[in-house]
């Protein structure tokens, strides 16, 4: 039998009914499979026998695919949204879907009431819960993507009472497929499907009003931030993929955190959620995202506190050398290296000036880059900074190499190598390989460059870093050039440009 929770009584087996497959996309991204999916069969199927002609130009499947995904493969969803196809195009469909409760009614009239509309079906499931229930039913509408029962407890509970008074309700939502469940990692995370979550916001201010939405907004931006806050270091250690996974997985809720900080001038936290998820972006690739993020922070002006100002001027000088606008990165980084200076912060100073040698590096100016390189060095050294140091070390191999001392530009790159696998940074370990492989094909030694490549593309594989991907399948492209295998360099040639495409990455 199917109910809406689980009956609790002896003998019991519960089985989630999971909702319906989801359309997937084609490799190139750019359309989605021929082969239709669960919810878009079950959604044509309902939609033509209200309208045989439903969904029959060309282009319409792009339509429908959207529909279903926007509808997360919910069955009654997918069924009430067919039963629009009387009088509406695909696209114009979708163009309602943007308020799902308001667009999802007119099911069978000879069904219960709430099986006739998701409103009535969500009235009466809310109906049946307890205050408790209701209250964080409400509230845990606020997150973006789900949460840990954590977050949930510090930005929607009661401090004064435990963690497990909130845990229990949140078990209770769940058990009454009010909340979904996922496991991420080590973690389980609770979250609600779109259209539930629009309803629960409706609930929510109903009850609390509009003041107490933007209470749990400041909260849960407040919570985000203090997590930002941690990232940076984090991803220079032993647990930077652990870390990379966890702010993958919250990086809907730093969006809408970031969203409502900045709309609403909240200046130390859009500061600190930017200066503390850059490095992230940056890592997994996120570049037309974080640029946005950190131009619109920056725009804060003298709101956005000195120390916030000086990271997220940085990061935005990083951005600005990955899109080739050197003379940007150079302004940006001059004043954020001037604004660590002011503070005493001698580790962001040698973060600024290794940025610096990096613009002048790209900007055609070894010189000036190798003396920024070298000082970055010596005060990473000084503050006994390994992660700095690697990156530093790194930094003049490149300027060996553009001397054409592919010799000593190796031995460099080795020892970025050997100091970043020591302190267990994978990220720092896979560009360094990468440098030490190019320096190797240099020399001639093309068997020793393509295992480097190699092993720097299985560590960008496992770290999700979407350009040191494909920088490696360029370079072992170029491996197989040599050997004279031209269909496998074509085929690694064009999964790089595809990767490259992908990042906007001139």
């Amino acid at each position: 039998m199917t109910s809406r929770e689980a009956l609790d009584i002896y003998g019991e087996h519960v089985y989630d009914v999971p909702t319906l497959g989801l359309p997937r996309r084609t490799p190139d991204g750019k359309t989605y499979a021929a082969q239709p999916s669960p919810s878009e069969r079950l959604f044509l199927e309902r939609a033509r026998a209200a309208r045989p002609s439903f969904a029959s130009k060309p282009g319409d499947q792009a339509a429908v695919a959207e529909i279903c995904l926007r509808l997360e493969g919910l069955p009654l969803a997918i069924e009430l949204a067919a039963s629009r196809a009387r009088t509406l195009t695909p696209k114009a469909l979708l163009d309602q879907l943007t308020e799902r409760l308001d667009t999802l009614f007119s099911g069978p009239v000879d069904l219960p009431r709430r099986q006739r509309s998701m409103r009535g079906a969500l009235d009466w499931s809310y109906q049946l819960l307890d205050a408790a229930e209701r209250q964080l039913f409400g509230r845990i509408a606020v997150f973006a993507g789900g949460a840990i029962v954590e977050a949930v407890a510090s930005v929607c509970g009661d401090p004064s009472q435990p963690e497990t008074v909130v845990s229990g309700v949140i078990e209770s939502l769940a058990d009454k497929s009010l909340l979904t469940r996922t496991d991420v990692g080590d973690s389980t995370r609770f979250g609600m499907l779109e259209v539930v979550r629009e309803y629960a916001l409706e609930r929510l201010i109903e009850s609390e009003g509009s003041s107490g939405l933007e209470g749990l907004h400041r909260a849960h931006a407040a919570h985000f931030a203090a997590l930002a806050d941690g990232a940076e270091r984090a991803l220079r250690g032993t647990d930077q993929v652990q870390w990379l996974d966890r702010l993958e997985a919250e990086n809907p809720n730093f969006r809408a955190a970031l969203a409502w900080s900045l709309q609403n001038r909240e200046a130390d936290l859009a500061g600190r959620l930017a200066a503390g998820l850059w490095p992230f972006w940056r890592a997994r690739g996120y570049f037309r995202e974080a640029r946005g993020w950190l131009e619109a922070t920056l725009d804060l002006g003298s709101l956005l506190p000195a120390a916030s100002r000086a990271a997220v001027l940085n990061g935005a000088g990083v951005l600005a050398i990955l899109y080739s606008n050197n003379q940007l990165a150079t302004t940006l980084l001059d004043e954020s290296r001037e604004l660590y200076q002011a503070l005493g912060d001698l580790s962001g100073v040698a973060f600024a000036l290794n940025n610096l040698g990096w613009a002048a590096y790209d900007g055609a100016d070894p010189e000036c880059a190798e003396a920024f390189f070298a000082e970055s060095l010596r005060l990473r050294r000084e503050l006994g900074d390994t992660w700095g140091e690697a990156h530093s070390i790194n930094n003049l191999g490149m300027i060996a190499v553009s001397r054409d001392d592919a010799r000593g530009a190796a031995t460099l790159f080795a020892e970025s190598a050997s100091v970043s696998r020591r302190a267990g940074d994978l990220m720092s370990l896979a560009q360094a390989l990468t440098n030490q492989g190019w320096a190797l094909h240099l020399l001639g030694d093309y068997p020793r460059a393509s295992a480097l490549f190699s092993e720097s593309l299985a560590l960008g594989q496992r770290l999700q870093d979407s350009r040191g991907v494909a920088h490696n399948l360029t370079n072992l492209g170029l491996m197989a050039l040599y050997r004279g295998e031209y269909g496998k360099a074509r085929d690694l040639y064009t999964d790089s440009l595809s990767a490259f495409y992908e990042l906007d990455d001139k």
